[in-house]
């Protein structure tokens, strides 16, 4: 008769219309089936339906009971779900029991738990709290703190860990160098071939993934470290060689025009000379 009693409760007891709540509910459904013999119907295939329907169903033998039969109708986990005394006067003893388990106060229900992250209900009115991931529970077992995991050493950061707000952490590269697609190892960037190096002559990469600025022969760097001025040495030495091959070219251009007037002074005495001997035969 057990079956046949498990089979009423689900059809005339456990219905919205006798005052069920709906499955929506977080109440839980639970039957208490007390038996004091072997069953004389096909009570495992009603009670397996009940359970599937999501009711929690609790077995309880009298005297003389066949233990497999009970765990035939319970819920998991049996040990929980199947009792046995022998005699009925001694049920009595389990109502304090049942109580505690069904009317037990659900902290995490009633959001009275006071945990940070999460609230786990350990039955029996009892709960524990827990952390998200990337988080660990604090010596108040209520509260949760991020996991330094830069600190446990296993990022596997070429450079820089960083720690995150959300528990996580992320890696980062140093200066004038760049986070490779691994998102853990570094490479040396090169301003020089990018054209951002801001050098007025000529830019030199560096061992270190930075570069420095140079300038060429006769200039010197600023105080920037980019932009070039003439050393006033060399301005100087190109202001000598300037003014001595200005007073070289015209020592040369006077000389030429000496030469030159004594020259045509010799072509006109020979001119002169030439006139005169060509007068003399004509008139003889």
């Amino acid at each position: 008769m057990s079956g046949l009693a498990i089979q009423t409760a689900m059809e005339e007891v456990f219905t919205v219309e006798a005052g069920a709540r709906g499955s929506n509910s977080n109440i839980p459904k639970v039957a208490i089936i007390v038996t004091d013999g072997r069953p004389q119907d096909q009570v495992n295939e009603v009670a397996a339906r009940a359970r599937a329907s999501g009711i929690e169903l609790y077995a309880v033998g009298v005297d003389r009971v066949d233990m497999e039969s009970l765990k035939m109708i319970a819920s998991e986990p049996l040990e929980e779900h199947v009792f046995y005394v022998e005699t009925y006067g001694v049920i009595e003893k389990l109502s304090s029991r049942f109580q505690e388990t069904f009317c037990a106060v659900d902290a995490c229900m009633l959001g009275t738990h006071q945990c940070q992250h999460v609230c786990v209900s350990d039955g029996d009115g009892k709960h524990h709290c827990e952390c998200s991931q990337g988080y660990s529970l604090n010596a108040d077992k209520k509260t949760c703190s991020a996991i330094d995991k830069c600190a446990l050493n296993t990022h596997g950061c070429e450079h820089k860990c960083v720690n995150d707000r959300t528990g996580s952490y992320h890696c980062e590269c140093y200066e004038g160098y760049t986070l490779n697609e691994d998102r853990k190892t570094c490479s040396a960037q090169d301003p020089c071939a990018s054209g951002t190096h801001g050098c007025q002559h000529v830019c030199v990469n560096d061992r270190a993934g930075s570069h420095l600025c140079e300038c060429y022969e006769g200039y010197a760097l600023n105080e920037d470290n980019k932009t070039c001025s003439v050393i006033e040495e060399a301005r100087r030495l190109i202001s000598t060689e300037d003014a001595c091959g200005c007073e070289a070219t015209l020592a040369f251009q006077d000389k030429v025009s000496s030469y030159l007037q004594r020259l045509n002074t010799k072509i006109d005495d020979i001119l002169e000379k030439l006139q005169a001997n060509e007068y003399g035969q004509i008139h003889r």
